[in-house]
């Protein structure tokens, strides 16, 4: 009787699972999957948003040493179709405005800051499509910028003793639009009052100071009056 049972025992065994057996083990990977999904695509966007960061960190440092050759006075930027035709002046460069989503539209070899860098995917985040067929994912902020000395010419950057503190003026950030808060710059600059920071990280936007310093703030937060001109009301940009 021992014998028999041991014979059956090992036929059983060497039959392998049944399929309801089968069927059970699929739900639990399943459940599993379901479960570790979100968490991995959560640790995948939050390394997007620590690249984009890191790149704004190296784009903050080469403004500064761009101040330290230039007298204290930052990168100068054209804004809208004052920059058409790759035109030198700007801390970048572009060919058309708006800048078209098809073509690499940017050149930042051609901007002021690129010698300090002289690697053309800092200028783009991860989490950019957009930015990655332009060439450029960031803006300056015009209010680091001083009026333009004419029609057709850039906007040069203003001295650091301009500004109240360099730690809580914004420098750069990631520029969208009204009607869609993940779409990208149309030409690097972000002009106070009519541009907007988008929304790509976590529902916020990663932003650089004169400082170099880095932060992420809700864009709701960043877009508020006042959050880029260092004036509490939001009334106006340094002079």
């Amino acid at each position: 009787m021992k014998m028999v049972n041991e014979r059956e025992c090992s036929k059983r065994s060497q039959d392998g699972f049944t399929l309801i057996e089968l069927l059970v083990v699929i739900a639990i990977i399943c459940i599993l999957a379901a479960l570790l999904f979100p968490a991995f695509t959560s640790a995948r966007e939050k390394a997007r948003q620590a690249a984009c960061g890191s790149n704004l960190r190296q784009l903050g440092l080469a403004f500064s040493l761009y101040t330290d050759d230039y007298d204290d006075a930052l990168p100068g930027a054209y804004c809208a179709g004052d920059g058409d035709g790759d035109k030198l002046g700007g801390w970048v460069a572009y060919n058309n405005f708006p800048v078209n989503a098809n073509n690499n539209s940017f050149n930042v070899e051609l901007g002021s800051v690129y010698s300090y860098i002289k690697n053309a995917n800092v200028y783009v985040c991860p989490d950019d499509a957009e930015g990655r067929q332009d060439g450029d994912t960031y803006a300056v902020n015009s209010c680091t910028l001083s009026p333009q000395a004419g029609p057709g010419l850039p906007y040069w950057g203003k001295i650091l003793a301009a500004f109240t503190s360099d730690s809580t003026m914004p420098l750069l950030g990631e520029e969208a639009t009204p009607d869609s808060a993940v779409d990208s710059t149309d030409d690097g600059c972000l002009r106070y009052q009519n541009n907007y920071f988008t929304a790509r990280h976590s529902a916020g936007t990663e932003v650089v100071f004169v400082d170099s310093h880095v932060k992420w703030y809700l864009r709701t937060v960043a877009n508020q009056p006042g959050f880029r001109s260092q004036s509490p009301d939001g009334s106006d940009c340094p002079p």
